[in-house]
């Protein structure tokens, strides 16, 4: 769904490059390089195809349409905008429909993140004891 969703954005937005799992690793660094050129003003990607391995600081906003039920993975793919070298403002936009699946995946992991923090915030405490 999500791979169908970026290739349909690419054939609507003039001269945008979209990346998936699909995409052969020279045709990405094709797009990757067209993207970081300024030649295309937007980057479509799933976040397997994203998440890992790009530094994007040419990009300033990210607009997540596909959540991982892995708080890390999520973190790790808008980490690419966030990288050094960045000297802009970034924004990070989450799409998420109502009473959908989407919607439920972001409850979980509000939730996952809130327990992560907790065991985080606990770690802290007993070292300082």
């Amino acid at each position: 769904v999500f791979k169908r969703s970026a290739e349909l954005i690419q054939e609507r937005v003039t001269g945008s490059v979209a990346i998936t799992g699909d995409t052969p690793t020279r045709e990405r660094d094709v797009r990757l390089d067209r993207f970081s050129a300024g030649d295309s003003p937007l980057l479509v990607g799933t976040i397997g195809a994203i998440g890992t391995g790009l530094t994007l600081t040419v990009a300033d906003t990210a607009v997540m349409v596909e959540r991982s039920w892995v708080p890390s993975r999520n973190a790790q793919a808008v980490d690419r905008i966030h990288r050094i070298g960045q000297t802009r403002n970034t924004e990070v936009i989450n799409l998420v429909s109502r009473n959908s699946t989407d919607q439920r995946v972001q409850s979980l992991l509000d939730s996952k993140t809130d327990q992560q923090m907790a065991v985080w915030r606990a770690h802290e405490l007993s070292s300082i004891v």
